[in-house]
This record gives C-alpha cells, sequence and structure tokens, in this order.
C-alpha cells in the first residue's frame, strides 16, 4: 500500500490486480484525478463543431427547436444554430451530451448501425444521445455504436450528418467531425 497526497487536477496512474481463489488473475489500469467538484471543477464547453471538410460546420437545420429537426453540415457562419454546447456527465474524460437550444443531438431510432442519421431531440439521457470527444483533434464518438460522428462526403450545404465506421470515411483522422 503506497499513500500519495495529490493536489487538485493532479492524474494519478492506478493498477489494481486481483488473484481468485482458482489462481486466475485479472488487472485494471486508471487515472484518479482530484478536483473541488465535479459541478464546477468539470464543465461544458460550446462552440461550433468542424466537420473535417473546408469550412463546414454542424448545422441545426433551420435554427430550429422542434424534436426530429435534421442535424446537417452547413458552411461555418457562427450564428446560434452552429453553437453547440457539449455537456460532461460527471465522469472527466467520460460521455456527455451535444445540445443546441437545449435540445440534444440524437441518432434516429436509438440506431447504432452504420448510416444512421442524426436528429435534434428532447435530451432523454438515452445511450442514442451520449457522446465522446476522442482523440488529439476532439473527434465526436458515440459510444454505444461504437461509431463517429461523419458525412457522406462533399461540401453541399444540407447534406445530413450520420454515424460512421471510422474507417469508411478516413480522411486522415479517425473522424470527420472534430469539436
Amino acid at each position: 500500500t503506497e499513500i500519495y497526497t495529490l493536489s487538485l487536477h493532479d492524474a494519478l496512474p492506478i493498477s489494481v490486480t486481483a488473484t481468485d481463489g482458482t489462481g486466475a488473475k485479472g488487472s485494471v489500469t486508471f487515472s484518479m484525478v482530484v478536483v473541488k467538484s465535479l459541478t464546477t471543477g468539470y464543465h461544458g464547453v460550446s462552440g461550433p463543431v468542424h466537420v473535417d471538410l473546408a469550412g463546414m460546420c454542424m448545422d441545426d437545420n433551420g435554427d430550429a427547436t422542434t424534436n426530429g429537426t435534421k442535424i446537417q453540415i452547413w458552411s461555418c457562419n457562427g450564428r446560434a444554430s452552429q453553437n453547440w454546447l457539449f455537456e460532461p456527465d460527471g465522469n472527466p474524460g467520460g460521455a456527455g451530451t451535444l445540445t443546441v437550444h437545449g435540445k440534444c443531438l440524437d441518432l434516429i431510432n436509438r440506431g447504432t448501425a452504420n448510416k444512421t442519421k442524426t436528429q435534434l431531440f428532447t435530451c432523454n439521457g438515452g445511450a442514442n444521445q451520449q457522446w465522446l470527444i476522442d482523440g488529439s483533434d476532439g473527434e465526436l464518438f458515440n459510444p454505444i455504436s461504437g461509431r463517429c460522428l461523419t458525412d457522406p462526403g462533399g461540401t453541399t450545404n444540407g447534406v445530413p450528418l450520420w454515424i460512421g465506421r471510422s474507417e469508411e470515411r478516413r480522411v486522415g483522422k479517425e473522424c470527420r467531425s472534430r469539436w
């Protein structure tokens, strides 16, 4: 047993190995981070979500607030329809929701298949509304589907966003969207 003193925001890697009565072993490694409060020490960020295409951003079609509104690519313009908020669920490095106008980025019909389209929908805590900001470029990844937020290609305003395998639309990055 070792005792460490951590300051706020220090990270300490922890490894635990356990052996059961049959001699089988298992281990896990994780990092422990110290913050005063997850409510005040870990907070959301907002701004545009850039699609890995020249000057394109994730956009709430028509700046709407209606359930079922298509989420699309559109030329980055700084308008409210492109000001998304990533709100972590209280676990540093874990999944959270992406919202605009108080509604969540949602996978239609709780889909997990390749090419499932996205929509705006009332936040309900579903796994189809959970996103990770992943990788060095902040790519968006839905953990339940195991797929990245991406687009079918091209730079035409109004093209819907969907989820896809990271290797399908690979252009030098794991995913085609980034925070």
